[in-house]
C-alpha cells in the first residue's frame, strides 16, 4: 500500500496570486494510491522502457509547466 504525503501538508500562493491545478490532477489527488495506479495503468516499480516510449509517442510530454511572472518588469 502506499502511504500519502503528509495529509496535513498544503500549499499556499503568495498574496494575490492565484494557483491554476488541472482537474485531472485534483482527481489524482483524491484517490487513494492503489486507485491511483490503477487509474494510470503502471505499478511501483513504474513503466518498461518500451511501455514508457511508447506512450510518449501517443501522448503529451512528460514536462512541468513554465511559470510566468506577471507584472514584473523585465530585467535590462
Amino acid at each position: 500500500m502506499i502511504t500519502p504525503a503528509r495529509p496535513d501538508a498544503h500549499t499556499t500562493a503568495p498574496k494575490g496570486q492565484n494557483i491554476h491545478v488541472s482537474p485531472a490532477v485534483l482527481d489524482a489527488a483524491a484517490k487513494d494510491g492503489e486507485e491511483l495506479l490503477r487509474s494510470l495503468q503502471t505499478a511501483l516499480m513504474g513503466l518498461t522502457r518500451t511501455e514508457a516510449e511508447s506512450r510518449a509517442r501517443t501522448t503529451a510530454p512528460n514536462e512541468v509547466a513554465q511559470e510566468q511572472r506577471q507584472g514584473c518588469p523585465s530585467a535590462s
